[in-house]
C-alpha cells in the first residue's frame, strides 16, 4: 500500500514528488501557514540533448539536474517535477522576496556545470520563474511561477517574478548577492 502511494505521488524518472503531490504541499502551506512561495526551474535546450543523443540521455541530464536541485535545497523546502523539462521548488510557509532571491540564486549555481553522457559532457543551465502569495490557490501559484518562467526564457533573461512588485522586489535582493555568487557571467533580469 505505502509502495502504491508512493508511485502515486512520485515521478518515475526522478523520483522527486509529482505535480499533484507538489499542489497538495503548496495547498496544506497556504492553508496552515497563510503564505509560500514557488520556484519553477526550467531546465535550458533538454529539447537539443534528446534530439542529438537521444531521450536516454535528456533522461540522464534530468536525473543529474534533480540530484542537484535537491541537494541545494533546505531540510524544509521540496523539490518536486512538474512537467517534462521543469521542476517546482517549494519554500512553504514563506512570502519573503530575500529568501527566494537566495535561493533563487543558489539553484542557479547548483545546476550550472557539466553532465557527463557517455564521452560528452554537456553544459547545463535553468530558468527560474517565482511566485509569492500570502492568498489564492496552489493551482493559482504554480500557474504563476510557471508562466514567470516562459517570460524569463522567452525575453532571455534568467529570473522572473510573477507580479512587478515581485519583480522589483527580487531584482533588489538578486541584485545584491551577485558580487558574493561565482556566477560567470551576472544573470539577466526581465
Amino acid at each position: 500500500r505505502q509502495r502504491l502511494q508512493h508511485e502515486v505521488d512520485h515521478d518515475p524518472l526522478t523520483g522527486l514528488a509529482n505535480r499533484g503531490r507538489a499542489l497538495e504541499l503548496v495547498r496544506d502551506s497556504l492553508d496552515r501557514d497563510g503564505a509560500a512561495t514557488v520556484l519553477v526551474v526550467g531546465l535550458d535546450d533538454l529539447k537539443a540533448v534528446n534530439e542529438a543523443l537521444t531521450f536516454t540521455a535528456g533522461d540522464q541530464v534530468l536525473r543529474s539536474v534533480a540530484e542537484r536541485l535537491t541537494t541545494e535545497v533546505g531540510s524544509h523546502e521540496l523539490v518536486a517535477r512538474v512537467a517534462g523539462n521543469e521542476f517546482a521548488v517549494l519554500a512553504p510557509g514563506s512570502a519573503d522576496a530575500d529568501a527566494a532571491a537566495a535561493l533563487a540564486v543558489r539553484l542557479l549555481d547548483s545546476v550550472r556545470g557539466s553532465v557527463r553522457i557517455g564521452v560528452h559532457d554537456l553544459e547545463t543551465s535553468v530558468t527560474v520563474g517565482i511566485a509569492m502569495a500570502t492568498t489564492g490557490s496552489a493551482e493559482d501559484l504554480l500557474s504563476d511561477a510557471s508562466t514567470a518562467l516562459h517570460q524569463a526564457k522567452s525575453g532571455g533573461a534568467h529570473f522572473m517574478a510573477a507580479s512587478e512588485q515581485e519583480a522589483l522586489e527580487l531584482t533588489q535582493q538578486l541584485l545584491s548577492f551577485l558580487p558574493s555568487n561565482n556566477l560567470d557571467e551576472p544573470p539577466a533580469f526581465a
